[in-house]
């Protein structure tokens, strides 16, 4: 649906916007209502899409990474919507303007007609240079906010992987000072073992006797 819509409407500006004379029978077989509940159709896609994103995002780890790119997705599209919407809105203005001046040419002599064909012919001229000038300026503030969008992605994936390094250190630190409590534990518990050996042993000894003194006979 988004893509029949955005090359549908491409098609129609190119052909209404780049020539000089725009044909009034063809401009005005334009279904212009249709055209806008495909437009709704589209807003209503972006909608359920980003919401949908969202609910993902929120089953994984990095939250906050994956809805700035679900956001940074929405924005996109929601750029696009409006050109599309701009593109149709022009082009109902030149279906209403080339139906009223056919309605006009219906009643004037053919020297009126010619003269009013060249006043259209320069005003479709004005409008196709307006509208010109119009979508480049849209599209270096698109590129540029592109541009921004990205750098910011980048800085949050780089925050985000300082932040990951970071807590993997922290566990291995964390590791590692346990391990030396159990080492540290189990050489304590060593020490007391043999300590209560050596006192169970002591206590077990019998004392050594005296010997007998010796007479003075004895040589």
């Amino acid at each position: 649906m988004k893509s029949i819509l955005l090359f549908g409407l491409m098609a129609i500006s190119l052909q209404v916007f780049s020539q000089e004379n725009a044909d009034p029978a063809w401009v005005g077989g334009l279904n212009i209502a249709q055209e806008r509940a495909k437009l709704d159709q589209m807003r209503q896609s972006i909608d359920a899409e980003y919401k949908a994103a969202k609910v993902a995002c929120y089953q994984k780890l990095a939250v906050t990474s994956c809805l700035d790119k679900a956001r940074q997705s929405k924005h996109k599209k929601d750029n696009e919507h409006k050109r599309l919407s701009l593109v149709l809105n022009d082009l109902e203005r030149t279906q209403n303007a080339s139906e009223a001046l056919q309605r006009i040419d219906d009643k004037q002599s053919p020297a009126q007609q010619a003269q009013r064909e060249s006043q259209r012919a320069d005003r479709l001229q004005q409008q196709s240079d307006r509208q010109s000038r119009h979508s480049e300026a849209q599209q270096k503030q698109q590129d540029k906010e592109a541009e921004a969008s990205s750098k910011r992605q980048a800085h949050a994936d780089h925050v985000q992987e300082v932040l990951e390094r970071r807590q993997k250190h922290e566990a291995k630190l964390k590791e590692a000072a346990q391990s030396r409590a159990k080492h540290q534990q189990k050489l304590d518990e060593a020490a007391q073992h043999r300590a209560q050996v050596e006192k169970d042993s002591a206590s077990r000894s019998p004392p050594a006797q005296a010997l007998p003194p010796r007479s003075s006979a004895t040589p």
